[in-house]
């Protein structure tokens, strides 16, 4: 095929989308909606496909299976199953781990798996607490598993509803319910048991293992105003108690309106110098009784009297996601001391920070009103249990879920009907209000696949996608198909790493069918490839959002899921694209 100058513009957009995301300009939703109208702008796609995303069946479906899980998390359901199980394990850390994922397994094969892993982190960090076992050998099978376990039907991620859109909108028998289930089961139990054998040996020893607190390894970014009369004051950074008494990590100072990134140790400190530093738990108590240093957000609530400290999540759903610390409406009851987020080096003051999926806060309250923020339902305490559920509504949203799955699985209704009836009757129920539905809904997903459906149209419609697997073919000639499929999950499974499992499933499935074409063998194989190295994000703690919240939460360094996550990819890169060849009929 000749290229033309379609192609290349369709190949400068996705050069475009990578760059942005890689470098994270924009948020993600925000770079998919401008992907979007370019594509239009530039008559790739006409109106009607450039807003197609927002119709999808598949948009549609992901958005109101976010409803159908949190209505079954407001009842309490998972909450009453988590502590009967943890009643079984006692103090035994292989039973406790095993429990655990075959708990979440079966759960998040039909619902969101974020909402189950935030309900679970809570009981997993205090069942450790009081059996002495290590958080850090349960929390990223917690996450890993339930990642896995989504492919054993069609609802159990949003990367298999996108991918039966993509074929059908391209003229292929969608997938049923649980058309690849065998295939699901065969890589869940292999996940399973590679953690009952050797991650639980990779995995790292932190934790309660020996009675200690289980946040003590935590390390957290908080923000040092030096005072006035401080003896801190016309010392250099370096030669300060700050380093030698309390050896803290520094990251940058502010001063007026200067900010220092990097080689400011032989900076004089001024009065009125912010340093935003990191620092475990203890070290931050012990600084605040400190003369001539503050913590800086907690100076702003000025609390007296007796207070608390509270280590409280954001959860899926919650409110405070993408807004500013300072714009938070708990701080009338409570005021920041310190946040733990991912990866990102922070380099702005902390109180223009916006709140993210995963965030841990240590929160500072007066004790009257300790109560109001402990109830708040857009965090999570850790170290306690929520009680507040509907548990009067349980059976029947497990009767509205139930119905939700068996009229798709038995072809009666499409799952995209079924799925939107369901949350109709959870509303009309009372199992969720309203309110509640809009908040349990993701919308950065929601837009971010509206925005890149319009882009694998274009992928397809300008032979983009024709174009790019005929240079594959060349290659793919000189290698049997099994070896090729291979090659496809390894890449897709990287691509992921670096935009999205969604982004990745867009702009890789017509790229895989027409592959498949080309080398003669069954498009559903490539297919079905590319769903699941897509959904088995296991390289770091930011390519998925599960691993994102166990980061948080856990005493776990990047490098942890590297090391764990790598042994396990490399096993499924070779295992699954035969289970996929010879259990879908490649042979």
């Amino acid at each position: 095929m000749m290229i033309n100058y379609t192609i290349i513009l369709v190949f400068l957009i996705i050069i475009g989308v990578l760059y942005l995301f890689i470098k994270e300009i924009f948020p993600v939703d925000v770079t998919a909606i401008l992907v979007m109208v370019t594509l239009m702008v530039l008559g790739l796609v006409n109106t009607h496909e450039g807003v197609s995303g927002f119709s999808n069946e598949a948009v549609i479906t992901i958005l109101a299976m976010f409803i159908l899980s949190a209505g079954i998390e407001k009842t309490g359901l998972i909450h009453s199953l988590s502590i009967r199980i943890f009643g079984l394990t006692g103090s035994n850390e292989i039973l406790q781990l095993l429990f655990i994922m075959l708990f979440v397994a079966p759960i998040s094969s039909i619902m969101n798996n974020a909402p189950i892993v935030a309900i679970m982190i809570p009981f997993v960090l205090n069942l450790t607490k009081m059996s002495k076992t290590r958080p850090s050998k349960l929390l990223i099978p917690l996450s890993y598993v339930s990642m896995a376990a989504g492919k054993l039907t069609l609802i159990g991620t949003s990367t298999n509803l996108l991918a039966a859109s993509i074929i059908a909108r391209l003229g292929m028998e969608p997938f049923g319910m649980f058309s690849f289930w065998k295939i699901g089961l065969a890589v869940m139990t292999i996940s399973i048991v590679y953690f009952l054998t050797i991650g639980y040996w990779i995995l790292p020893k932190k934790g309660a293992a020996k009675g200690e607190d289980v946040y003590k390894d935590l390390k957290f970014t908080s923000e040092l105003i030096i005072l006035e009369k401080s003896k801190l004051v016309g010392k250099k950074i370096k030669d300060t108690i700050l380093r030698k008494k309390y050896k803290l990590k520094i990251l940058n100072l502010h001063r007026d309106k200067k900010i220092w990134k990097e080689n400011f140790s032989n900076r004089v400190l001024q009065p009125g110098d912010i340093l935003t530093i990191e620092s475990v738990r203890d070290t931050l108590f012990n600084l605040e009784a400190e003369a001539g240093v503050k913590i800086v957000i907690e100076e702003m609530g000025k609390a007296n009297g007796e207070s608390e400290t509270l280590n409280m999540i954001v959860p899926q759903g919650s409110y405070y996601i993408g807004k500013k610390i300072e714009d938070l409406g708990l701080k009338k009851n409570a005021v920041v001391m310190a946040i733990r987020k991912g990866t990102k080096k922070i380099t702005k003051r902390l109180d223009k920070i916006k709140l993210h999926l995963g965030d841990l806060l240590l929160l500072k309250t007066p004790k009257e009103k300790s109560e109001k923020v402990r109830n708040d339902r857009n965090l999570i305490l850790i170290d306690e249990l929520e009680v507040n559920y509907r548990k009067h509504k349980r059976l029947i949203a497990i009767a509205i879920l139930a119905g939700v799955v068996l009229l798709a699985a038995f072809g009666i209704y499409p799952i995209m009907l079924t799925a939107l009836v369901g949350v109709v009757l959870m509303i009309l129920t009372g199992v969720i209000t309203t309110k509640e539905a809009y908040s349990s809904v993701r919308w950065e997903i929601i837009f971010l696949l509206a925005g890149l459906i319009p882009l694998g149209i274009a992928l397809e419609k300008s032979g983009a996608a024709a174009f790019i697997a005929g240079l594959l073919s060349k290659i793919a000639v000189n290698f049997p198909p099994l070896w090729v499929m291979i090659g496809f999950y390894i890449f897709t499974t990287l691509l992921t790493e670096i935009l999205s499992n969604n982004a990745s499933v867009i702009l890789l499935v017509p790229i895989g069918i027409d592959l498949a074409r080309q080398i003669g063998i069954d498009p559903y194989l490539m297919v079905l490839v590319i769903m699941f190295s897509a959904s088995t994000s296991y390289l770091t703690p930011v390519g998925y959002k599960t691993n994102t919240m166990v980061y948080g939460t856990g005493v776990y360094k990047f490098s942890d899921f590297f090391r764990v996550g790598v042994i396990l990819n490399i096993i499924l890169a070779f295992v699954a694209p035969h289970l996929i060849w010879f259990l879908w009929g490649g042979v």
